[in-house]
């Protein structure tokens, strides 16, 4: 079926506004998740550098397991699920999306939203003139082609697979290209 994305979530809010610079905290327990800190083609959240102490956020800031991190400004605008264990905020470049476990997957959410029909839909409904961006009214009302949970359990399942896959394939490449590297600045040493 096809739905509306504000017909399958509980809610999609704003990361946090920062009014000034953030500046990291060695004593902080709150991980700042930036743009900056998006790996594999903004599909992942790598290594956090950016700590704050917990008092400075409000308990409805923080991120919870499964929701969805949407980036909303620039031009790639990728989902991520949140699954990592530490206490997070998300900064404005995100929107938060609090999927309704019912109706769809997290993981599928992300998925599908990563796909070219809809990163097609984004790119034609972008607005901005220095820094391009997708607002949280344009976004409630995309489209999501949402099947049978099996179904969707099944892409989740596939979609960690091709991930894991990419990683491999990316460190192999890496290993064999210090191989080659190797062997030819020694090749270099014996002539």
């Amino acid at each position: 079926m096809i739905y509306k994305l504000k017909n399958i979530v509980q809610e999609i809010k704003t990361g946090f506004s920062f009014r000034t610079k953030i500046i990291h905290d060695p004593e902080g327990n709150v991980a700042i998740i930036q743009f900056k800190d998006m790996t594999n083609n903004y599909k992942n959240i790598g290594e956090i550098d950016t700590w704050l102490k917990r008092k400075e956020f409000k308990s409805d800031h923080f991120l919870q397991k499964e929701d969805i991190l949407f980036i909303a400004k620039g031009i790639n605008n990728h989902a991520i699920v949140f699954d990592k264990e530490y206490a997070a905020i998300a900064s404005s470049v995100f929107f938060v999306i609090v999927v309704d476990k019912a109706k769809v997957l997290p993981g599928y959410l992300a998925w599908y939203m990563n796909q070219k029909p809809f990163q097609s839909e984004i790119n034609s409904l972008r607005s901005g003139s220095s820094t391009l961006n997708i607002n949280k009214k344009t976004l409630e009302e995309m489209s999501v082609v949402v099947p049978d949970m099996e179904t969707q359990n099944i892409i989740v399942n596939i979609g960690h697979l091709a991930i894991r896959e990419h990683k491999i394939l990316t460190l192999l490449s890496e290993k064999r290209n210090q191989i080659v590297e190797q062997k030819l600045l020694t090749k270099i040493k014996q002539s």
